[in-house]
């Protein structure tokens, strides 16, 4: 029930619908449910119009604001009533609802089918008793919306069971409120009590929270760039705790891979341990993933879980049992919601609301289709401090974010499906369809005779159509859902809903507008797509990032620094700060071989004398070693030139899920084993997992990983050049050599850890490229890297 507070005046804020407990239709982004909220809307004007016309002093939208003494406080009750006028003796009020329903239901509704609406309507008409308007009459109207029939009921306007159930729910929002107060005592003792978890700072770490802490006392946004080691999860997250603790703040921490949430829910966990310590916290999986339907489909109609979900949580008191539990894990919210027959994805989002820490992925508060509304709907959130874990992806997520595409055999195909279909609602898809289907078609011409040989070419494309085609696919979408309701059909993959959702997101970025973005029309293959490349998301970024107490931004690669900065969308204020590995530099051993050229052209000559290299340094020393290539292609071109009866080889495959990882990653373990682990950089062996002790002893990293060569990373590097004067750092050099580092990460994980880092290509011996190394890789200059007899060196290190 969201209401707003002020604790001085001892007022609270709450709307008549919140009021009424309305049940929130939750559809999980369905198309139907957007284009039901539109039509719905759209029949009230209509009936507010016609009502209009007919009654002089009939007025729509009629504000409401009423002033209730409850114990010690004043409740603020604010609406809009659908409807008010007056006749001769009487004042009249409407509350209007669509619905839709078979006619044979729709002919036997009654309103208290829909107590919700009721019991709003009857909280208006108690409202204007109470301002002085003794005669009374309050009418529900239902409007069909499958054929826009109506229906009138006159309602009883009971004042005094509508004043028992106002303060029943009064009592309730007291209720929360006392656990409110409960909560922050306890984040008051928490803070008291909360303690570093470790006996012992690591090297560099006190410095790291130090700047932390003055970064979040100036309120100024931070990036960090520290190596694996350092601990700096748990410093971060400890010094923001510790500050929003003190202020009355609270955590999002999001992260780009589900492994780092692991991660930071086990620190929590061991945080949680300290005598009189109690953090809240919940992390939020993906809708689809923790689905406990038989079919995932989200929409009240055809999920039970959905049906009447605010009713069961309320009656069974869910939120209130989870957050008396010391652990608020996923598994348990998933028991609690089986057993209850709720949503476990809506009641994470509720549990949201009431917890110190909210762990999810980048996607919740950026991705402008499926950002958490909830939270960040208003331009400000700043009671919350945001964490980005992994922060060198944010600004290729976010480049994701902005570049939508609709192609043009989509459109062929849902053609051939409405002509396929007898149904009126198909005829008018068809009608949308064949419009965008002409805008593909004069395109292809007009290309053609510009330049026939170009496969990928930037065009103007007019954004007023497309909006169009939004709110006219949007009303069809109502139209479509009813029709697939009435004859029973579902269908989770539904390719009319999947593009509806395409074109929305297409016609939502053409209309931004704007020089970081740019229109392709692509007939690189024969399904022709017209595609938006967004150059560069920082504008976009900012946009949320703004909104925050502050932000800190981590990984353990984030340089240059001033390039993350500026791509990412943090502003020239924000705290830069890198920090060196806190582990001996004697047990590591880094070896520049700069003889072999990985450059695409060079490939085909490379691949026997890097298989050599390989060989030859895992037989001075078996164990685990990873060799990261640029591309699975390159990959197997070098796998096939290895062999060793001594070693498990084992290649990353492009389709390689998280359990087929786990499988490799529990054989490493194994130390009568030895394995050669052949995988790509920037992918699920090379980032955001720890190989620590004998897991892994070497790795090869094989040419700096740069962006491979294309139509959109060109026009990237040409826009990069001209707002940055970097085209080709910020396109290509900055993005690959981060690959190269993240790889190397991966060898030293702990104080005891020994290894080999091995980089092969002619460019790392060169200052254009490795003056971009970690400083703590090298004691005056990386050219200390570059060995001639490079066996010698690795067999004097293992000697050691």
């Amino acid at each position: 029930m969201p209401f707003q507070i002020n604790q001085e005046t001892k007022e609270i804020t709450i709307g008549v619908a919140e009021l009424a407990s309305e049940t929130t239709i939750r559809s999980g982004g369905m198309a139907a449910a957007v284009a039901r909220l539109t039509a719905g809307r759209k029949v009230h004007e209509i009936y507010q119009s016609q009502q209009s016309q007919k009654i002089e002093s009939y007025r729509k939208e009629f504000p409401i604001d009423f002033r209730y003494r409850y114990q010690n406080y004043t409740f603020i009750i604010q609406g809009r009533i659908d409807g008010f006028y007056q006749t001769f003796s009487t004042t009249i009020v409407e509350e209007i609802k669509s619905v839709i329903l078979p006619e044979a239901r729709f002919s036997l509704l009654q309103p208290i089918d829909y107590p919700n609406y009721l019991k709003q309507l009857q909280i208006y008409c108690f409202i204007l008793e109470k301002m002085g308007n003794p005669t009374l009459e309050g009418y529900l109207i239902f409007i069909n919306l499958i054929d826009q029939n109506q229906r009138r009921f006159k309602i009883d306007c009971n004042f005094q069971e509508t004043q028992s159930f106002i303060e029943y729910r009064f009592e309730a929002i007291l209720k929360q409120l006392r656990m409110q107060a409960e909560w922050n005592a306890q984040r008051q003792m928490t803070e008291k009590y909360f303690q570093f978890p470790y006996p012992e700072i690591r090297l560099h770490q006190d410095q790291l929270m130090a700047d932390v802490a003055h970064a979040l006392d100036s309120r100024c946004d931070m990036l960090i760039s520290a190596p694996a080691g350092i601990g700096k999860t748990v410093a971060v997250l400890y010094t923001t705790l510790k500050a929003a603790l003190k202020n009355g703040l609270r955590l999002f921490y999001i992260t780009s891979k589900t492994t780092q949430q692991k991660i930071v829910q086990e620190t929590l966990a061991i945080m949680n341990q300290q005598e009189n310590v109690s953090l809240r916290k919940v992390t939020i999986q993906a809708r689809e993933k923790v689905c406990i339907n038989d079919v995932y489909f989200c929409h009240p109609d055809f999920c039970p879980f959905l049906n009447r979900y605010d009713e069961k949580v309320q009656q069974g008191e869910l939120l209130t049992k989870l957050l008396k539990n010391g652990s608020i894990s996923p598994a348990l919210i998933q028991q609690i919601a089986i057993e209850n027959q709720v949503c476990p994805f809506e009641l994470t989002l509720d549990l949201s609301l009431l917890v110190d820490v909210i762990i999810g992925d980048y996607n919740y508060v950026f991705d402008p289709g499926v950002y958490l509304k909830r939270f960040f709907f208003e331009t400000k959130y700043d009671h919350f401090i945001l964490i980005i874990d992994e922060a060198h992806n944010l600004y290729t997520r976010g480049r994701d974010y902005y570049s939508p595409a609709i192609w043009w055999d989509d459109i062929q195909h849902l053609l051939f499906r409405c002509q396929k279909q007898k149904a009126p609602i198909f005829n008018f898809l068809a009608r949308i369809f064949r419009e965008i289907d002409f805008i593909f078609r004069k395109l292809s011409v007009q290309t053609n005779l510009e330049s026939a040989q170009e496969k990928k070419i930037i065009i103007e494309l007019d954004s007023k159509p497309f909006s169009q085609f939004q709110d006219a696919l949007s009303g069809a979408m109502l139209d479509y859902y009813i029709y697939k309701k009435l004859n029973g059909i579902l269908d989770p993959d539904d390719p009319f809903d999947a593009f509806y959702y395409k074109l929305m997101k297409f016609a939502s970025v053409l209309s931004l507008g704007g020089d970081e973005f740019c229109v392709i029309y692509d007939r690189s293959t024969e399904n022709h797509g017209l595609k938006i490349l967004c150059h560069d998301p920082s504008h976009q970024l900012n946009q949320r990032i703004r909104g925050f107490y502050a932000t800190i931004g981590m990984s353990a690669t984030l340089e240059p620094l001033e390039f993350y900065r500026d791509v990412s969308g943090f502003n020239e204020k924000t705290i830069l700060e890198s920090y060196p590995s806190p582990f001996p530099p004697e047990n590591r051993k880094i070896i520049v071989i700069p003889t072999i050229s990985t450059r695409y052209q060079d490939r085909v000559r490379a691949v026997t004398p890097i298989a050599e290299v390989i060989q030859e340094v895992i037989s001075i020393r078996p164990g685990n070693y990873f060799a990261f290539f640029p591309s699975f292609q390159f990959m197997e071109m070098v796998a096939e030139q290895i062999y060793r009866r001594d070693f498990q080889i084992i290649r990353q495959t492009r389709s390689m899920d998280e359990k087929s990882r786990a499988q490799i990653l529990e054989q490493l373990c194994q130390p009568e084993l030895n394995n050669l682990i052949l995988a790509v950089q920037g992918g699920i062996f090379a980032e955001g997992v720890d190989y620590p002790g004998e897991m892994l002893i070497g790795a090869f990293i094989i040419g700096p990983g740069l962006p491979q060569f294309s139509f959109e990373q060109e026009l990237m590097k040409k826009y990069y050049q001209e707002h940055y004067t970097k085209g080709f750092e910020y396109a290509y050099l900055y993005p690959g050599m981060n690959r190269v580092i993240q790889s190397a990460g991966r060898v030293i994980r702990t104080p005891k850890d020994r290894g080999l880092i091995i980089l092969i290509d002619q460019r790392f011996a060169t200052s254009y490229y490795n003056s971009i190394f970690p400083n703590d890789w090298y004691r005056v200059s990386p050219s200390e890297l570059i060995f001639s007899d490079y066996t010698r060196e690795i067999e004097s290190f293992w000697q050691k």
